[in-house]
């Protein structure tokens, strides 16, 4: 339910972010994919009982947040924002690759071997939002885990109260 007042007041607060708001429609699918698949995974955790469990399963919700990430940016996320206008992956008139994007912003990335099966496109996409996002992601999920007793605390205090 948070997922959706937090897209919404985004949107009322901030506008739209990139044509047809999908900065804020990329952060609800981030959310709703992390919560959704933490709550699945989290089900057989009890937090007071393993900090291994609760670790192996942060880590699994971060691989598949970052992976659904990577699927949305690369279908429509990215060629949204590159051409400002609601775009499919396949639609974009120029190339998308490393080497274009070393060339704009002077780096020198190189491609990983176990991407070769990909398109170069795909190459770009993954080695630019894969890592963020589970890094991303594994912050979040130590930052969660140092606020969650506070969170229990304040739950069992004021809303059994109330």
């Amino acid at each position: 339910m948070f997922v959706f007042v937090s897209f919404f007041v985004s949107i009322l607060f901030k506008g739209p972010v990139g044509p047809i708001a999908i900065g804020q429609i990329a952060a609800l699918i981030a959310s709703l994919s992390i919560c959704v698949t933490y709550s699945l995974l989290a089900r057989k955790f009890d937090p007071e009982k393993s900090k291994k469990n609760y670790l192996l399963d942060m880590v699994l919700t971060m691989l598949i947040f970052a992976f659904i990430m990577f699927v949305i940016n690369y279908f429509f996320v990215t060629p949204t924002y590159l051409m400002q206008k609601p775009t499919w992956y396949t639609n974009l008139p120029f190339a998308v690759d490393i080497q274009a994007f070393n060339q704009q912003y002077g780096s020198n990335i190189s491609i990983p071997s176990f991407l070769s099966f990909m398109s170069p496109y795909g190459q770009a996409i993954f080695i630019i939002y894969f890592p963020f996002n589970f890094i991303k992601g594994i912050i979040t999920g130590v930052v969660y885990y140092l606020v969650r007793p506070v969170e229990k605390r304040f739950k069992s205090k004021y809303l059994q109260e109330a």
